[in-house]
């Protein structure tokens, strides 16, 4: 499976040589088995096969909707660091309207910096993994420029924890983000979808009826998982899988500071 997400194809091409795969090795694994099995033994073996495939399946079944589930939600979670590093610096850029210069144009500077270094550079780099040296370093300017201001009327010292907040969280939700896009679906659970795969579909050998007829239904198991595992696929890696969170976010948050200019 990593060695499919690293092919320089389209998703659809991906999707579509997974399912290609899965079936053909179905159909041929069916064919070898019953050559090498006989129909007669293998229907000897039908009433104990239906009690084992249905544990199996089921153990399956739960184990694939676990993954699938969580690979969704990381998704979602991803999705949900952006916006709130995108609301962070917005309320930073904001905040510091209170400030007088040289900290109010040195933070906005900054945020304006970050944010479209984090688009032009450091979007692109997550997808290997990787982070943009310049964004960390205006962050932490940022942060820097932040900590060193000294308030001068009782509005700017009441705004300061509030300004540090919101610096402190747009930080944190950047750290996340790089985090995420260091790692993907463990290799483990990848072995468990795939052995667990492998079973399931290897239990649907222990059955003889009209060849065409199981063949078809064969197909639609392998389908089923085949799909499944597309689902993982896609969504397990947030920053760079088929559907990668979108930077729109940050896009917003650069238009609204042009806007302001």
């Amino acid at each position: 499976m990593e060695l499919i997400s690293q092919l320089s194809l389209s998703f659809n091409a991906k999707a579509l040589l997974i399912i290609a795969f899965v079936i053909i090795s179905t159909i041929a694994g069916q064919l070898v088995f019953r050559r090498l099995v006989g129909a007669e033994k293998i229907e000897e073996l039908h009433d104990v096969a239906g009690h084992y495939v249905t544990i199996v399946s089921t153990i399956y079944a739960v184990t694939l909707g676990l993954i699938v589930f969580d690979a969704v939600q990381t998704f979602g979670e991803a999705n949900l660091t952006v916006k709130n590093e995108a609301r962070s610096l917005t309320a930073v850029y904001s905040l510091s309207e209170r400030y007088p210069e040289p900290h109010r144009r040195e933070i906005q500077n900054l945020v304006y910096n970050y944010v479209g270094a984090v688009i032009a550079s450091e979007w692109n780099l997550m997808s290997g993994g990787q982070e943009c040296p310049l964004s960390r370093k205006l962050m932490n300017d940022l942060l820097h420029e932040v900590n060193s201001i000294e308030p001068q009327t009782s509005s700017q010292l009441a705004m300061l924890p509030l300004l540090t907040t919101e610096t402190l969280t747009a930080m944190d939700a950047a750290r996340i983000r790089l985090q995420k896009s260091e790692s993907g679906i463990p290799d483990l659970e990848w072995f468990a979808l795939l052995m667990g795969g492998f079973f399931t579909i290897f239990f649907t050998y222990f059955f003889v009826t009209n060849p065409l007829l199981q063949t078809i239904m064969s197909v639609m198991v392998s389908c089923i998982i085949g799909t499944n595992l597309i689902l993982v696929l896609a969504f397990g890696e947030p920053y760079s899988g088929a559907f990668k969170v979108s930077d729109g976010e940050l896009v917003k948050v650069k238009n609204y500071i042009d806007s302001l200019r």
